[in-house]
């Protein structure tokens, strides 16, 4: 993949304020505020028109809504919503109102597939009427919006679509066996995907009661990403990119584990073997 340029623009000149950031050959951009600089925020040229937006609150609490005039909305938001602390925004001069409701309703889709958040709202929005076309230039959108957010350091939609993909173009093929439990993966530098159809097991230890990574298995579960597949094991319903190998193995496994050696490439090579190998080539 090519390279690209991020530009963040702190307008406060603290990273504590309103922030603008843009990718290269990417016509759109994100706004990242917290509450408290909401009056801000409102002088922006970007909050008088059509933006898609994320309200951010405790325990990954994500609100998702859409608006003709953020700034607008955001004061509806500051009076009838009292629990979120941040927003993202993205917005675009080109952006009309079917395809700000188009990307509201696919961002609501990539946060319930994916389970990495608590979603607030109610009902879930039909896409609109658009060309196949027009879909794939939005979907395009939600990829780079993907892109910017991990970057900044928020993973709430998960990774893009092309990365996954150049993950299952470069990445090593490996397995995690055991107790209830067989599921395929791909290493690479993105992370570990594991692969859609693996087993997972449904029982978790004692000790992985109160774990960081049983939240995540969780809402995975809730969100369908992992799902009831007999009496003993969970299926991923879907590819799933995990940020760390640790993450991928504990989750599967149902219990703490170092991914670096529960993962294994068919010939029994753990990632951590194939980490000295390559670090001595």
């Amino acid at each position: 993949m090519r390279s690209r340029i991020l530009s963040v623009i702190l307008l406060d000149g603290t990273p504590y304020g309103v922030k603008t950031v843009e990718l290269s050959n990417w016509n759109g951009k994100a706004i990242l505020a917290p509450r408290a600089a909401l009056k801000k925020l409102k002088e922006l040229p970007e909050a008088q028109i059509p933006a898609v937006y994320f309200l951010l609150g405790a325990d990954d609490h994500v609100y998702v809504g859409e608006t003709d005039e953020l700034g607008q909305r955001l004061s509806n938001h500051d009076l009838n919503r009292p629990n979120w602390t941040d927003l993202i925004a993205f917005t675009s001069p080109k952006l009309s109102k079917t395809e700000v409701k188009y990307l509201e309703h696919a961002f609501i889709k990539r946060l319930a597939s994916d389970g990495l958040v608590t979603l607030e709202n109610s009902t879930s929005p039909k896409s609109p009427t658009m060309t196949r076309e027009d879909q794939d230039v939005m979907e395009e959108f939600v990829d780079r919006a993907s892109d910017v957010l991990l970057s900044l350091g928020y993973s709430l939609l998960g990774v893009s679509s092309d990365v996954e993909e150049a993950a299952k173009q470069s990445g090593v093929s490996v397995i995690c066996v055991g107790p209830d439990t067989d599921a395929k993966g791909i290493s690479s530098e993105s992370g570990l995907l594991v692969l859609k159809s693996s087993l997972a097991r449904k029982q978790i230890t004692d000790s992985f009661q109160g774990h960081r990574y049983l939240m995540q298995r969780n809402k995975m579960q809730e969100s369908g990403v992992l799902k009831d597949f007999d009496e003993s094991h969970l299926i991923y319903t879907q590819d799933f990119l995990f940020s760390s190998a640790s993450a991928a193995a504990a989750i599967t496994l149902g219990r703490a584990a170092n991914g670096l050696t529960e993962w294994k490439t068919e010939d029994g090579k753990t990632l951590k073997e194939l980490e000295q190998t390559t670090e001595v080539d």
